[in-house]
């Protein structure tokens, strides 16, 4: 326990000991260096990242609109027949 809380320590505190940027400052490598290490690079990532999980969880809920008494049956008739995995609507 106490080399993990050393080791969970170490990790919050590390930093890193220089930071590698291109040498040419005129050059495009430079220039998208400068992009991805700026801050606003890195709220972006956190918001394409948020938009991406609200997608996916709406695709799960579009999943379960069709409550339907027709498509409970199939869904039951679906269920019956056991060499058939998955729900397939007709």
């Amino acid at each position: 326990m106490l080399l993990q809380k050393q080791c969970i320590e170490f990790v919050i505190n590390a930093k890193p000991a220089c930071r590698y940027a291109p040498k040419n400052k005129n050059s495009i490598k430079y220039r998208i260096w400068k992009v991805v290490v700026s801050t606003t690079f890195e709220y972006l990532i956190m918001v394409l990242i948020a938009f991406n999980t609200l997608l996916l969880m709406m695709k799960v809920n579009m999943l379960h609109v069709d409550l339907s008494v027709d498509s409970a049956r199939r869904w039951r008739c679906a269920r019956a027949r056991p060499q058939q995995w998955r729900y397939e609507a007709t």
